[in-house]
């Protein structure tokens, strides 16, 4: 298969390619990372892990809704928190439960980090990183 610029064996790179920036394969290739961030809700579970490693569902339930709608958590409603509450325990925390990024006690409703999290945590320190650089240093790379 020739590249872009050039064809087979043309040594040169493709326009696909990346340059200097080193990715470890494995880290391309891992679908917990990218499973456990595809979603805002999975994303925001992740940046609540990173700052405190367990949570009651209600309490997580309140600092989602706070992060989504850019509020402090005292101002979230009942409502708000319990419509982020179902969505959370339905559909959100059993997704990074099977993906062994959290875990759940269903007897206490208490969310804390899995044997994943440390993966997933690294990838969402590393996106937050490189958004956190001056655009002018990113469109130089």
């Amino acid at each position: 298969m020739g590249d872009s610029n050039g064809g087979e064996g043309s040594g040169e790179r493709s326009a696909l390619s990346i340059t200097d920036c080193e990715i470890a394969e494995e880290v391309l290739a891992d679908e917990t990372v990218f499973e456990s961030l595809s979603h805002p809700h999975r994303r925001y579970i992740c940046y609540a892990l990173a700052k405190n490693p367990e949570w009651s569902l209600v309490d997580l339930a309140t600092e989602l809704t706070a992060l989504e709608n850019d509020v402090a958590p005292e101002t979230v409603t009942d409502p708000e928190k319990e419509q982020m509450y179902i969505e959370l325990y339905h559909s959100h925390v059993p997704k990074l439960v099977d993906l062994g990024v959290v875990a759940f006690d269903e007897v206490s409703e208490r969310v804390s980090a899995g044997a994943n999290a440390d993966r997933v945590l690294a990838a969402l320190k590393g996106v937050s990183a490189e958004r956190s650089q001056p655009s002018e240093q990113r469109e130089q790379r």
